[in-house]
């Protein structure tokens, strides 16, 4: 594969991976800069960017106990957590989470479009 001069990094909240060039959603915290997918995970990450480091300092096992309590937004299959978002939507009786008011409207505009295309996966 070419080289085309992009740098990648993984988003520290969803564990996306972001092209430096394009990330348009940065934090700085102790002197150090964190690129993220959106503005959902920056939001995320600075209202608790300790929470964050720790996960990645002890591995799996914390991610996995991280990742326990995320929801899957199901329009961009990012990790929310349910607990946190601001973007919350209730179809047949089921709550759905989203990372941003974009996916939340998407969501609310055609709810089995995005139903259908996750079925797939499971």
């Amino acid at each position: 594969m070419a080289s085309n001069g992009a740098s990648y990094v993984i988003d520290i909240v969803c564990g996306a991976v972001i092209d430096l060039n394009d990330a348009a959603h940065r934090s700085r915290h102790e002197d150090k800069t964190y690129s993220f997918c959106s503005t959902g995970c920056q939001r995320v990450f600075d209202d608790d960017p300790e929470e964050y480091l720790k996960a990645r300092a002890y591995g799996s096992t914390r991610k996995e106990k991280k990742m326990a309590m995320q929801a899957i937004d199901p329009v961009c299959n990012m990790t929310v957590n349910p607990e946190k978002t601001l973007y919350k939507s209730e179809y047949r009786g089921e709550t759905y989470y989203f990372c941003s008011p974009g996916c939340k409207k998407a969501f609310e505009t055609k709810p089995t479009t995005y139903l259908r295309k996750n079925d797939r996966f499971r």
